[in-house]
Order: C-alpha cells, then sequence, then structure tokens
C-alpha cells in the first residue's frame, strides 16, 4: 500500500472510530482537539480554570491546586484536568494545566480496496490525547483582565504520536457591588485559536469561541454562570467530507448553550444544577454536590464535587466527574494590603521623627510616640487642647490609622509645681490635671478624627514619672509630656 493510502485509510479509520466511539457528543466532528471544547464534565470548575478563560486566573487569591476526573459513556474513555494558579503581586497570575483524554486500545484495520471494507489487525492502537498549558494573567487597567495560554498537545490519534503548540487568547470584565454582596463576572475567550499544527496535519484543528457569565449573589451563597459557545468556526468546508461508503457532511456552525447554579448551605454544603443546550435542543442535565472543609494550621481549605451528567439521547452518554479543589498559602490581597500597611507605616513615622518636639521610639512591642511641651503645649493650669498642637495630633491620627485593632496607651505627666489657689476648684492635684490633658488628646482622637474608641486607654501619671529632677525650668520643660504608645 503506498503511502499516500496509507494516509487515506488512517484518516477513514479515524474518522469511523470517532463516530462509532463517541456519540454522545463529547466529540463533535473528528477533528483533532474536541476533547478540550466540551466543558459539560468539568463544568464546576470552569471557573478555577485557565482552560475556559486564563483571564480567570486573576480572580485566584490563594495558592490553588485543582484536578477533575471524569470517565464517560460508561467508562469507555476518560477525561481529566489537573492544574496549579500561582498569584503573583496584585494583578498578575501564572497557572500550569494538564488536560487530558484517554480512549484504551482498539484491534488496528486496514481498508482493503479489494473488497472496499475494513480489516481488523493483528496490533492495537489507541487515543492518548494530552494538552499541557503555561498561562499568564494580569490586570491592565480597572476591572479589566487580559491572558494567555501557552499549550503544548500531544495526541495519536489512532495514530503515530504527534506533537504541536499553541496559543489562546482571553479577557474578562467584573463588576461589583457597593456592598460587595454581589458581583459578576463578563468573559470571552478562545480554544485552539492558533492550533497545534502537529505532525503531518495542515492545522484543521477544532476551535472555540466563548462568551461567559458568572455571577456571585447573597454574599456568594448563590453561585450562576452561563457559557455560550461556537465551535469549528474557522475550519474549511472540506475538513467535514469524507470519501469511499461515508455520507458527505457540509460543515454547520455548531453551538452550545451551558449553564450552572448552586447554593452553599453554611459555606459549607452545596448543591449544583446543570442544563445544556444546542443546535439540536435541550441536550443534557446534571446534578453536584460538594462539601468545603477548612483544615488546620493555616493550610488553606479542600472543597470536593461528584457530579452526575447525562445527555438527552439516554442513559449510555452518562458520565461522572470527581472534583478536587484546594487552596492554601497567603492570601495574596492581605499580603499586599500588609505590604503597603508596612510602606505606609514606616514612611508615616519617618515623618513624625521630623516633627520638632516629637520623640519616636521603636521597641519589640511597642512604639513610643513622645510629645513635648513643644510639639503640644497646654496653657499652665489647662487641659484644654491648643489649637497649635491639632496639626502634630493629625499626623499621628494616620499613623494610627495603620495599625487598626492595635491598643494604644495615652500616658499625661506634669513638673511638680502644684496646683494652687482657684486651679484646686477643677483640677485636686497635678495627677487629675495629667488625666485631663490625657483625656483631651483621646477625646481629639475618638470625637474628632472617629477612631475606635475601645482601642484607647488614658493614665495621667501628674508628677510621680519625672524624666530629669525638677531643679530648674528647662528640666520641668522636658517633663511636662504626653505619651501616645502603640502596641505592636
Amino acid at each position: 500500500m503506498s503511502a499516500v493510502q496509507r494516509k487515506k485509510s488512517s484518516l477513514i479509520i479515524s474518522f469511523l472510530l470517532f463516530v462509532l466511539l463517541f456519540p454522545a457528543g463529547i466529540l463533535c466532528d473528528g477533528l483533532p482537539g474536541e476533547f478540550l471544547l466540551s466543558s459539560r464534565w468539568r463544568d464546576l470548575m470552569w471557573y478555577h480554570s485557565p482552560l475556559s478563560n486564563p483571564a480567570f486566573l486573576t480572580e485566584t487569591s490563594n495558592l490553588t491546586f485543582r484536578a477533575a476526573v471524569s470517565p464517560v459513556l460508561q467508562g469507555a474513555f476518560t477525561l481529566g484536568e489537573m492544574g496549579l494558579t500561582v498569584p503573583v503581586l496584585l494583578n498578575h497570575a501564572a497557572g500550569v494545566s494538564l488536560i487530558g483524554e484517554y480512549d484504551g486500545k482498539v484491534q488496528s484495520a486496514r481498508f482493503d480496496e479489494t473488497s472496499n471494507r475494513l480489516v481488523t489487525g493483528e496490533s492495537e492502537i489507541s487515543n492518548k490525547n494530552f494538552y499541557g498549558m503555561l498561562s499568564y494573567a494580569f490586570i491592565p487597567w480597572k476591572n479589566l483582565s487580559a491572558g494567555v495560554n501557552f499549550a503544548l498537545a500531544h495526541q495519536t490519534n489512532f495514530g503515530e504520536p504527534q506533537t504541536g503548540v499553541g496559543l489562546d487568547f482571553g479577557f474578562s470584565w467584573k463588576l461589583v457591588s457597593s456592598d460587595s454582596s454581589r458581583s459578576h463576572l463578563l468573559g470571552i475567550s478562545t480554544v485552539n485559536l492558533i492550533s497545534p499544527s502537529v505532525g503531518s496535519d495542515d492545522g484543521s484543528y477544532s476551535r472555540d469561541i466563548k462568551a461567559s457569565w458568572a455571577g456571585c449573589f447573597l454574599n456568594k451563597s448563590l453561585e450562576a454562570g452561563l457559557d455560550l459557545d461556537l465551535r469549528d468556526f474557522w475550519a474549511r468546508v472540506e475538513d467535514f467530507k469524507a470519501d469511499g461508503d461515508l455520507r458527505s457532511a457540509a460543515k454547520d456552525l455548531e453551538w452550545g448553550l451551558s449553564t450552572r447554579a448552586g447554593y452553599w448551605i453554611l459555606n459549607t454544603f452545596a448543591i449544583f444544577g446543570q442544563l445544556g443546550f444546542g443546535e439540536r435542543g435541550f441536550e443534557y442535565w446534571g446534578l453536584a454536590g460538594g462539601i468545603r472543609v477548612p483544615l488546620k494550621k493555616n493550610l488553606g481549605t479542600i472543597t470536593s464535587f461528584y457530579q452526575y451528567n447525562i445527555k438527552t439521547e439516554g442513559s449510555l452518554a452518562s458520565s461522572h466527574t470527581i472534583y478536587l479543589l484546594w487552596s492554601f498559602g497567603k492570601n495574596r490581597k492581605e499580603m499586599w494590603k500588609k505590604q503597603i500597611t508596612d510602606t505606609s507605616q514606616t514612611d508615616l513615622l519617618s515623618k513624625l521623627k521630623e516633627i520638632r518636639g516629637l520623640k519616636v521610639e521603636e521597641e519589640k512591642e511597642y512604639i513610643r510616640i513622645t510629645a513635648t511641651q513643644i510639639a503640644v503645649n497646654f496653657a499652665s493650669g489647662s487641659a484644654d487642647l491648643p489649637p497649635d498642637a491639632i496639626p502634630v495630633l493629625k499626623e499621628i491620627v494616620a499613623f494610627l490609622k495603620t495599625y487598626p485593632n492595635h491598643p494604644v496607651l495615652i500616658e499625661g505627666h506634669t513638673d511638680n509645681d502644684p496646683i494652687i489657689g482657684k486651679l484646686r476648684e477643677k483640677f485636686q492635684d497635678n495627677t487629675a490635671l495629667s488625666q485631663a490633658r490625657c483625656q483631651a488628646v483621646k477625646d481629639y482622637f475618638v470625637k474628632t478624627e472617629n477612631l475606635p474608641e475601645e482601642l484607647f486607654t488614658a493614665i495621667g501619671y501628674g508628677e510621680s514619672r519625672p524624666l530629669v529632677p525638677n531643679d530648674s525650668r528647662e528640666n520641668k520643660r522636658i517633663n511636662r509630656r504626653v505619651l501616645v504608645i502603640v502596641k505592636k
């Protein structure tokens, strides 16, 4: 048999095997790579998978491992996906994925031109297809995300192993309500746009363009999604024709509409439903149940689903999918917020050190800010906050806001000059005067700047804790001070 005849026979055999083995619609027309276009078996994982849309990677806040395996047609063949998503800084993400299809082994065959029929051979051939991806996504502007998949495809397709590379793109736009109780994610993406031309193949690879919507409601308790696919939109008409005893089949535009909705109970248990439609009408339905389990020692959260899905043609077209999602590591948004906070703390602390009359001391557990009489100059015998102290206190407030929920102690200190005359009607002694002064600082923080009152404690020590002996006018000025002490 000539090389041309062998190629012709191989194509005919491959086409027959696809038609016979995959009536469930997982593969539509026998073009290479169509196992990538089906999403119903991996529907509950599409939000986490760059195969659905690489731009979705920016929605992942933690390191996330995913896996799904699905025996189809009662185990006649198996589909699977696994991958890892890695958040990078605040607006970037990367991922690595492997998608596979294994259809077992069948007896080889050859085309007998004399009898014009297939003749079973002695060897076995298999259909094993693997699709590896490196993915990258980033947020270039506001809520817009863009992503790219670089793919390496390896297939046997009941023939000699072949390898090729491909490229895909995706974009998404996120809308979030003002109270963050609901969100919408819109996306458009491709599969096999720049298809992996493998071996002697001329690039006739199954292509898909997908429009997606995902919504979260009731503080993420209710989830819903919708995908509209246009399949094989770029393939040539002649790719869908066959000679010999097989009937010619002209290319038709194929489309699919898949929907899903689910509800989380106490953020732990979930139930999902699926419906699918196509050019033939209602095509499949599915049910799934899941559980989310937080792990100990900051090991993250594991989510598992079991999905049953069936085509409307009959029970033989059923599939079962087991999912596993493991989110672990530090949340990138919290890490970025901490990094910004740390930067702000350093900058604001440096600014405080430059203010005349302030002394800043950093200790292991505390940050001590001492405001001398130069910075906060109370009038003699008065606890009224002086106007020229307000700018200084505003700078301290800006620093305190970088330590939310941290306790703050305000101390008041005086010299040893006694309270005399009519002042004793208002302040019994220096302890009472210092208490009133540090209370005035606390009131400014709480009542004027709206800092949480429960974080502040004000204690007046009067003359009991002098820094230097009260034996000179200069020393007495040093001993009159207010301290703001932040616990780290």
